[in-house]
């Protein structure tokens, strides 16, 4: 319970959303202002729960009902939830295989599970466009070392704006040289070539 609080730096409008007995965090609503968020459970593991919420004056209401959306395998971590494009199920990271951390999905209406990234390295932070046709782009200006994100609508702006940045190196630490990718955008093909840096930091 928060005592009643004043002043601009109070706590005053704050509105508590989850009552569970351990520690929650990551919430993420979708487009129905349902709730998503990660529990931690006693045993270390951490699920995933939702709850819905009805608008009264304007204003999100959550009820008290919680559904158990994932469940934790031997003390794995289900983490950093994001909703569909729908808000029908979760994109989320987990370690619920062989203890490394890739990228997930579960529906609402279904019990199974569904694994995305199959990588024998962490994968964390899946992101989702919310209207399903946004896609971000980063880069980096190595001559003044500034990175930039910019979001741009649907696959033929991305081309668009990959021709007008007209990328030519990805630096990174590799035993090879140098390696070409080619990177497809709409009808464009781009080849990204990426050039060891010599820092096993970059």
């Amino acid at each position: 319970t928060i005592p009643a609080q004043s002043g601009s730096d109070s706590l005053a409008n704050v509105t508590q959303l989850t009552r569970d007995p351990s520690n929650t965090y990551m919430p993420t609503l979708n487009k129905r202002l349902e709730l998503a968020y990660v529990s931690e459970l006693p045993s270390g593991g951490r699920e995933i729960r939702t709850a819905g919420a009805t608008v009264k004056g304007g204003v999100p209401i959550f009820d008290t009902g919680r559904e158990e959306f994932t469940k934790s395998v031997n003390g794995s971590a289900d983490l950093r939830p994001q909703w569909d494009v729908g808000g029908e199920g979760l994109f989320f990271d987990s370690d619920r295989t062989q203890k490394i951390h890739n990228i997930w999905y579960k529906r609402r209406d279904s019990r199974g599970y569904t694994q995305i990234t199959m990588h024998d390295k962490d994968a964390w932070y899946p992101t989702v466009s919310r209207d399903g046709n946004r896609i971000g782009l980063a880069w980096l200006d190595l001559g003044s070392g500034r990175c930039t994100v910019q979001e741009v609508d649907g696959e033929a702006a991305l081309a668009a704006e990959l021709a007008r940045l007209a990328p030519a190196e990805i630096p990174f630490d590799s035993d090879s040289d140098a390696v070409i990718q080619p990177l497809q955008a709409g009808d464009a093909t781009f080849d990204i070539t990426a050039v060891s840096m010599g820092n096993p930091h970059a």
